[in-house]
């Protein structure tokens, strides 16, 4: 089944989601791991809690996504509560990662 049928077929919307253990070594017909999070993102704008704990995959690109754009689609426009918990040892604050924090 995949996920907009999942989706369609629930009674109510996905307020709440933690993925687990994603890895950018796995690599899918669509491309980039965090380009398929992104899209599975965009099918849930009702999330409001977003969690990935002992992922390592280069967040850039997801930060870029949930940083608030005039005149841009939204990826989770409801989202108040979001925690990344990063495989990777990093040392510091990705760049991006302030401006998406101010845009929300």
């Amino acid at each position: 089944m995949d996920v907009i049928t999942f989706q369609n077929r629930s009674g109510t919307a996905l307020s709440s989601l933690t993925l687990h253990g994603f890895s950018s070594a796995v690599e899918n017909e669509e491309g980039s791991l965090t380009r398929t999070i992104i899209t599975l993102l965009s099918l849930f704008p009702a999330i409001s809690s977003f969690r990935m704990k002992k992922c390592s995959f280069e967040i850039d690109e997801l930060v870029r996504a949930l940083t608030l754009v005039k005149g841009q689609p939204v990826l989770l426009p409801k989202l108040p509560y979001l925690e990344l918990h990063c495989s990777q040892d990093m040392e510091e604050t990705p760049p991006e990662m302030i401006p998406m924090i101010l845009s929300r």
